[in-house]
Protein backbone atom coordinates (compact mmCIF):
# COMPACT_ATOMS: atom_id res chain seq x y z
CA UNK A 1 0.00 0.00 0.00
CA UNK A 2 1.44 3.22 -0.72
CA UNK A 3 0.76 5.85 1.99
CA UNK A 4 1.86 9.18 1.72
CA UNK A 5 4.79 8.84 -0.38
CA UNK A 6 5.87 5.94 1.54
CA UNK A 7 5.51 2.12 0.42
CA UNK A 8 3.52 0.05 3.30
CA UNK A 9 4.28 -3.77 3.45
CA UNK A 10 3.22 -4.35 6.98
CA UNK A 11 -0.30 -5.84 6.84
CA UNK A 12 -1.22 -5.13 10.34
CA UNK A 13 -0.26 -1.10 9.63
CA UNK A 14 -2.44 -0.92 6.39
CA UNK A 15 -5.61 -2.69 8.25
CA UNK A 16 -4.72 0.02 11.10
CA UNK A 17 -4.16 2.66 7.95
CA UNK A 18 -7.31 2.05 5.82
CA UNK A 19 -9.89 1.89 9.42
CA UNK A 20 -8.54 5.30 10.06
CA UNK A 21 -8.61 6.83 6.69
CA UNK A 22 -12.67 4.75 6.50
CA UNK A 23 -13.36 6.58 10.08
CA UNK A 24 -12.05 10.15 8.61
CA UNK A 25 -14.79 9.87 5.89
CA UNK A 26 -18.03 9.17 8.22
CA UNK A 27 -17.28 10.87 11.22
CA UNK A 28 -19.02 14.29 11.70
CA UNK A 29 -17.14 17.90 12.17
CA UNK A 30 -18.26 19.34 15.70
CA UNK A 31 -19.79 22.75 15.53
CA UNK A 32 -21.63 25.41 17.48
CA UNK A 33 -25.33 24.38 16.67
CA UNK A 34 -28.41 26.89 17.70
CA UNK A 35 -30.37 25.93 20.33
CA UNK A 36 -33.80 24.59 19.61
CA UNK A 37 -35.46 24.22 23.15
CA UNK A 38 -38.83 25.47 23.60
CA UNK A 39 -39.74 25.23 19.84
CA UNK A 40 -42.75 23.44 18.13
CA UNK A 41 -42.09 21.64 14.85
CA UNK A 42 -45.52 20.57 12.97
CA UNK A 43 -45.72 17.22 12.82
CA UNK A 44 -47.41 15.19 9.92
CA UNK A 45 -50.12 12.25 11.22
CA UNK A 46 -49.46 8.91 10.36
CA UNK A 47 -51.74 8.30 7.58
CA UNK A 48 -49.82 10.99 5.72
CA UNK A 49 -46.40 9.53 6.44
CA UNK A 50 -47.65 6.28 4.87
CA UNK A 51 -48.43 8.01 2.06
CA UNK A 52 -44.52 9.52 1.75
CA UNK A 53 -43.56 6.22 1.91
CA UNK A 54 -42.94 4.09 -1.82
CA UNK A 55 -40.31 1.63 -2.89
CA UNK A 56 -37.85 2.31 -5.92
CA UNK A 57 -38.71 0.79 -8.85
CA UNK A 58 -35.63 -0.57 -10.37
CA UNK A 59 -35.58 1.45 -13.30
CA UNK A 60 -35.46 4.61 -11.08
CA UNK A 61 -32.14 3.02 -9.68
CA UNK A 62 -30.58 1.98 -12.64
CA UNK A 63 -30.70 4.83 -14.89
CA UNK A 64 -29.20 7.21 -13.01
CA UNK A 65 -26.14 4.78 -12.26
CA UNK A 66 -25.78 3.73 -15.77
CA UNK A 67 -25.94 7.13 -16.97
CA UNK A 68 -23.53 8.55 -14.32
CA UNK A 69 -20.93 5.61 -15.66
CA UNK A 70 -21.60 6.22 -19.30
CA UNK A 71 -20.29 9.46 -18.17
CA UNK A 72 -17.34 8.20 -16.44
CA UNK A 73 -16.53 6.03 -19.28
CA UNK A 74 -17.01 8.72 -21.80
CA UNK A 75 -14.70 11.24 -19.14
CA UNK A 76 -11.89 8.35 -19.81
CA UNK A 77 -12.19 7.55 -23.63
CA UNK A 78 -11.59 11.89 -23.55
CA UNK A 79 -8.55 11.39 -21.50
CA UNK A 80 -6.99 8.43 -23.76
CA UNK A 81 -7.86 9.89 -26.58
CA UNK A 82 -6.32 13.38 -25.54
CA UNK A 83 -2.89 11.66 -24.11
CA UNK A 84 -2.32 9.76 -27.26
CA UNK A 85 -2.58 12.60 -29.16
CA UNK A 86 0.33 14.01 -26.87
CA UNK A 87 2.48 10.88 -27.43
CA UNK A 88 1.77 11.03 -31.10
CA UNK A 89 3.09 14.43 -31.64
Amino acid sequence: MFFYAETINDVARVKVEVIHHLESLFQEVLIQRPNLDGIQFKQIEQSTNVALVASFFTKEIKSPAWSCYFERVRGWMVLARNSLRQIGT
